[in-house]
């Protein structure tokens, strides 16, 4: 018997197509497996089948290139170790790109496309070692090109691009050398090719949350996550400055699937909760979080 909707699965990856009006899932972990199933989700499920895939993976990242309109994949763990692989999707296809200049494999790492630039950025994730990586990387669709960095590594992070900052907003995730793990509270931003720290007061540290800008509220978003506790909590950037929100979501970890359908709606998909992992419920954030039935 044919699926009608994914499976549960742990730290899922979605990203939303604009020219589609669609969400793009693939992969993930589920059921002690890795997952290489594309769906795409418009109100409805429908898993593609195409006669190309990429591999099975999780801690993977992607990231919607409005300009060319696909959607990018970068490495993730495999069945056999970290990956390096570089992917589009068209909404119908998957097609990978060779490159001779490469980032090192990697997974927990996030790539994001910056309009402005027309340029998508990778950074930071964990190599082989387990260890947080620091490098910076921009990719013009064809080329990966490492930019100097001079930021401490990070895994399990948030980077969006925010359009008020014309940059690229990192926050949360966690940094580790040699076993030993450290949450960082200061916010990053990425503009003009250079990294900016912005040590102000905001959210408590976290690793596996959620992201987004909210055009709406012009602001970016964040929601969530993991410091010892599930968290449950939304705060928005802007002006320089992150303000809670008092709108206070379920207790959701796992890195959610969180996007923008329109100006005024966001949607969460799936994570983990303290009850259970690979959840597949969805939930809408216009001026507070409401469960979803759809």
């Amino acid at each position: 018997m044919a699926q009608n909707e994914p499976l549960g699965r742990n730290q899922p990856v979605m990203t939303y197509m604009d020219h589609l009006g669609s969400a793009v899932l693939f992969g993930g972990y589920a059921n002690q497996e890795r997952l290489n199933d594309t769906w795409i989700w418009n109100g409805i499920w429908t898993q593609v089948n195409g006669l190309v895939s990429p591999s099975p993976r999780s801690g993977h990242s992607m990231t919607y290139d409005t300009h060319k309109e696909l959607l990018y994949m970068f490495g993730g763990r495999g069945k056999d170790g970290l990956l390096n692989d570089t992917w589009t999707f068209d909404g119908e296809n998957w097609k990978e790109i060779k490159t001779q200049n490469v980032p090192t494999a990697r997974q927990s790492h996030r790539i994001t496309y910056n309009p402005i630039e027309k340029q998508i950025y990778l950074f930071g994730g964990s190599g082989n070692d387990r260890n947080s990586l620091s490098d910076t990387w921009t990719f013009d669709g064809q080329n990966w090109t490492e930019v100097k960095s001079d930021v401490k590594g990070r895994m399990q992070h948030t980077m969006v691009f925010d359009p008020n900052l014309k940059g690229l907003l990192v926050f949360g995730g966690f940094s580790r050398k040699d076993g030993k793990k450290q949450l960082p509270s200061e916010t990053l931003i990425m503009k003009d090719s250079q990294w900016h720290v912005l040590d102000i007061d905001g959210p408590a540290p976290r690793d596996h949350h959620a992201a987004v800008y909210d055009p709406h509220r012009e602001a970016s978003l964040i929601f969530g996550g993991y410091n010892s506790d599930y968290l449950n909590d939304t705060w928005q950037f802007k002006n320089s400055q992150w303000t809670q929100l008092d709108n206070q979501g379920p207790f959701r970890a796992g890195k959610p699937a969180i996007f923008k359908v329109d100006a005024k709606k966001i949607v969460m998909f799936g994570g983990a909760s303290p009850e259970k992992f690979g959840l597949t419920d969805f939930w809408v954030f216009a001026d507070k979080w409401a469960k979803w039935d759809r």
